[in-house]
């Protein structure tokens, strides 16, 4: 009877190993000064704020969606006073369609860093 339930335990400790290794990770969040991370998607990577919202965190930090309008690269930024953190970035930012449902591209893009 024990070895039945070392063997159990055993192949949980497998499941959840093997789980674990499928979960993608996320890459570290990039936190600057405000003027000087605007400055540099404005001058390096020649991207513009389009969109722009509060959010509903404590310190109501500002959550703006850069883009290239050439390339159709675009960053996340959340802004908090004189810091901002590139929560994500990528390339082929497309427009949903009005179906609400995302666009093919959007499961397939890349995720790159920026360096400021």
């Amino acid at each position: 009877m024990k070895l039945h339930y070392l063997l159990i335990g055993i192949a949980c400790l497998g499941l959840q190993a093997s789980s674990a290794s499928e979960t993608p990770s996320m890459p570290e969040t990039q936190c600057f000064d405000t003027v000087k991370l605007f400055a540099t998607l404005k001058d390096k990577y020649k991207e513009n704020p389009i969109v722009a919202g509060i959010s509903s965190d404590e310190d109501k930090s500002t959550m703006t969606l850069w883009v290239n309008s050439s390339t159709s690269a675009w960053t996340i930024v959340a802004t908090s006073k004189e810091i901002s953190c590139i929560i994500g970035t990528g390339n082929d930012l497309t427009a949903a369609p009005e179906s609400g449902t995302a666009p093919e591209s959007a499961t397939t893009s890349s995720r790159k860093s920026k360096s400021v």
